[in-house]
């Protein structure tokens, strides 16, 4: 299996300002953004977990069209969309990791105080981190 895979999409510039997804090659696919930089990113995001989903199922992925042989309607354009099969499996590993970390004694009193949940807390402020 790749690691890259690349497929054309159909970006459908709505009057209302939104952009309609669709993947030529994957009519299960389809999805819409706000703006280009939302659309794009719902775009990858779709088609890895669809070729992720397809994968698991032990299915063949279609072969990327060429746009070459393919025609757009008036506010369309082609977009190709990379996805990374990997990074997607990576996402979907949800299994623990177990880490030891140091913080002054006063908060962790006080986080114990409060009843927080440490593995959450870390979870949620790495992914704010790391913009996931």
């Amino acid at each position: 299996m790749k690691e890259l895979y690349i497929y054309p999409a159909v970006f459908t510039f709505e009057e209302e300002g939104t952009i309609g997804i669709h993947f030529p090659d994957l009519k299960d696919v389809k999805g819409s953004g706000k703006n280009i930089e939302e659309a794009l990113e719902k775009a990858k995001n779709s088609l890895e977990s669809h070729l992720y989903d397809l994968g698991a199922e032990g299915k063949m992925f279609p072969k990327a069209s060429s746009i070459k042989n393919m025609s757009l309607e008036e506010k369309q354009q082609f977009i190709m969309v990379p996805a990374s099969i990997n990074s997607n499996l990576k996402k979907r590993d949800t299994r623990a990791v177990k880490k030891t970390l140091t913080i002054p004694k006063w908060l962790n009193d006080e986080a114990i105080k409060n009843e927080l949940n440490f593995s959450s807390l870390l979870k949620d402020a790495l992914m704010k981190e790391l913009g996931l």
